[in-house]
């Protein structure tokens, strides 16, 4: 009975699933001898294992930026911008949208948010294959409420591209004019260039503003998406004095 047991047991797989996986990375308390720990954990937890199914993970950034050698590359990494299997998973589609648009008409007695609005403030992301997405956390905060405004929630990487954003105002000042007023800018993006958080030239800035989802990257060009994250944009113009003085001449 016990060599049954003991079979099944050996048999048996898991499947393992971790949302923003990455997280400790951008807490403050989390040392460096801490983050190699974590690594090394997950190493051990996931690599090569008989008993994983499979390991299914999300995060902000590539696991190379925390990964420096071979511990954790056993696996596929699927972003928006970069790939197109998975990319109507990144954000709602039209379609569901629409159908939870649908929902919360049936369910308010007095709506006060139209299809437009949603689209306005929330719609404006492309994936891949050029498909629209919207936010989703914003969605569903926007019909909860039965209210369309700001549901970006600012965290700690809005603080350190804004800093360098402030540290580099002529690399982008122009193009940021530019986006303002409505109009996307070319750009090379790199999603690994991001990863450093060490930014020093506008495309590495860039870069990691469509990593965060705070620019739309398009076909070679970057544009800010929505109202939504207009109004973030217009927060920093505020804050920085040589950003919020630009003039655009047509």
């Amino acid at each position: 009975m016990n060599d049954i047991l003991e079979s099944e047991e050996e048999d048996t797989k898991f499947i393992f699933v971790l949302d923003e996986w990455d997280f400790i990375f951008h807490r403050d308390f989390v040392t460096d001898r801490d983050k190699a720990s974590y690594i090394d954990f997950l190493s051990n937890l996931l690599k090569d294992q008989p008993y994983v199914e499979l390991a299914y993970m999300t995060g902000i950034l590539p696991i190379a930026k925390y990964s420096s050698g071979s511990e954790l590359n056993m696996f596929y990494e699927y972003t928006m911008a970069s790939e197109e299997r998975f990319g109507e998973y990144f954000g709602f589609t039209e379609e569901e949208t629409n159908t939870l648009f649908d929902r919360y008409q049936s369910l308010i007695s007095t709506p006060h948010i139209t299809l437009n609005g949603l689209q306005m403030w929330y719609n404006g992301y492309h994936t891949k294959s050029g498909r629209q997405v919207y936010n989703p956390r914003s969605i569903v905060a926007a019909l909860t409420n039965n209210n369309l405004g700001n549901y970006w929630t600012s965290s700690g990487p809005y603080d350190e591209i804004y800093y360098y954003v402030k540290h580099n105002t002529a690399a982008v000042r122009k193009d940021l004019a530019l986006m303002v007023s409505g109009i996307a800018v070319p750009a090379n993006i790199q999603e690994y260039a991001a990863t450093s958080m060490n930014l020093t030239t506008r495309n590495e800035i860039f870069s990691a503003m469509v990593v965060y989802g705070f620019l739309n990257y398009e076909k070679g060009f970057v544009s800010i998406p929505n109202r939504e994250l207009m109004e973030r944009f217009e927060d920093m113009l505020k804050k920085e004095p040589s950003l919020g003085s630009m003039h655009l001449f047509s």
